[in-house]
């Protein structure tokens, strides 16, 4: 009995997947206080995923470079993790793996080598440099610096100019941000990588070309040598600001789909045609979701948002029709009302006249007649109880608005009486127990 709960605990430990057989073969081997290895492995699916895009891959070296000069400051052996690789993954797949599995392998570990060894031991020195050059600028010395920087940039690329159309205030504000944001992934690289990912799907609600980006980085690089850089703190500089603009460039080019276009142009037509690409299941998904990294942005939020009323307009068209193959049906309400949960008060907010299409589109009725009367269905699931299970704010959300309108609308005439019945039943048990 004991050899056999022995044995079941042996198999129950056994490690399943990359992570856990990786940690396990590097404790055997003894690379446990080679704390570098974890930084790797949390980019690893990264480096693999992108080995045959070079540009992400060179984009994805540069991230590790920076995330193991956070862990340590001495000299890293990038043999060692292909050892443990390469360990792991036969333990992993023992009847798969082949010889030409080894080779291929050893060859993506040899490419990422390179590249990372081109900057290792590099951005320590960097940081410091970029750093001190930063601290030391005075507030006349940096305004001096924005104007320059905004001055060259639009007489080189007079295009850039309709782009930056805030305040004179707050393009300072932008180009103080860009400075800060240099620093920062230098200080914390995970961070700010996930931070600029955002920042690229909101630019790809603004529409900004990739174009003006190159231009951008090369006035930048030039104005930052007018005020004292030294080489080292410009090399760091240029690195670092380089590697923003491609986390940026690839954001917008990952985010920048057929919808986004159709919503920056509000155009309902550009946006149902193509739609007419989209496979049935993925149409939602179309509408309510695009991610660049770890962040994600909503095509629907975004264009009610930006004031694309005819775009969301169709867009919540789209999303309430019924639609089938031979298999199943597709309602993408459900698929609405899961990604924005508070979408009423949303439509309250930003979009009341979308409101009542919203409604109209939960309700389903039958083109058959018997005895005079159609079926009538009406999905308001969503709109009764929340993901907790409980009563929504719908209702508490459309009594503030204060709008007649709304409220007589069939579909919340049925939901206020679902709620006051429900309410009143509640009432009548806590007083018939208290009587009694």
């Amino acid at each position: 009995g004991a050899a056999a709960t022995s044995s079941n605990s042996m198999v129950q430990n056994v490690p399943t997947t990359y992570t856990e057989m990786f940690q396990f073969n590097a404790a055997v081997m003894g690379f446990g206080k080679s704390i570098w290895m974890n930084e790797v492995l949390a980019q690893f699916d990264n480096i693999v995923t992108n080995v045959a895009n070079s540009a992400r891959l060179q984009e994805e070296c540069c991230v590790l470079v920076l995330r193991i000069s956070k862990v340590t400051t001495s000299k890293v052996n990038l043999a060692e993790y292909k050892s443990c690789m390469l360990a792991s993954l036969r333990s992993l797949l023992p009847k798969d793996w082949t010889t030409e599995h080894e080779v291929a392998w050893s060859w993506m570990w040899e490419n990422v080598e390179r590249m990372v060894y081109q900057n290792m031991g590099k951005p320590p020195i960097w940081e410091k440099a970029v750093v001190k050059l930063v601290d030391s600028i005075d507030e006349a010395t940096g305004y001096q610096l924005r104007q320059d920087i905004y001055a060259k940039f639009f007489a080189i690329c007079p295009a850039g100019e309709s782009f930056f159309k805030q305040s004179n205030t707050y393009l300072h504000i932008i180009a103080s941000k860009l400075m800060d944001v240099v620093v920062a992934i230098y200080i914390d690289p995970v961070a700010v990588v996930d931070m600029i990912s955002g920042v690229g799907l909101r630019h790809v609600g603004y529409a900004i070309p990739v174009e003006l980006f190159p231009p951008w980085v090369t006035v930048w690089i030039d104005r930052w040598r007018s005020i004292g850089a030294t080489e080292i703190c410009t090399d760091g500089f240029s690195w670092a600001l380089g590697l923003v603009a491609k986390m940026q460039t690839r954001t917008i080019t990952e985010g920048t789909t057929v919808v986004m276009k159709a919503i920056n142009a509000n155009s309902a037509k550009t946006l149902i045609r193509s739609l007419s690409f989209a496979p049935r299941g993925e149409r939602a998904q179309w509408l309510l979701l695009i991610t660049a990294g770890t962040q994600e942005i909503s095509p629907f939020f975004w264009s009610i948002q930006s004031g694309a009323v005819d775009a969301s307009s169709a867009i919540l068209a789209d999303l309430v029709t019924i639609r089938a193959d031979r298999d199943r049906y597709y309602y993408a309400a459900q698929d609405l009302f899961v990604r924005h949960r508070d979408v009423v008060k949303l439509l309250l907010d930003d979009a009341p006249v979308l409101l009542p299409q919203l409604l109209d589109g939960l309700i389903w009725r039958s083109r058959m007649t018997v005895n005079g009367y159609r079926r009538v269905n009406y999905y308001i699931r969503d709109l009764l109880v929340n993901e907790e299970g409980k009563f929504h704010k719908n209702i508490e959300w459309i009594t503030r608005s204060r709008d007649p309108k709304i409220v007589i609308h069939p579909v919340l005439v049925l939901l206020a009486d679902l709620v006051w019945n429900r309410v009143a039943c509640r009432s009548f048990m806590y007083k018939k127990s208290w009587f009694l």
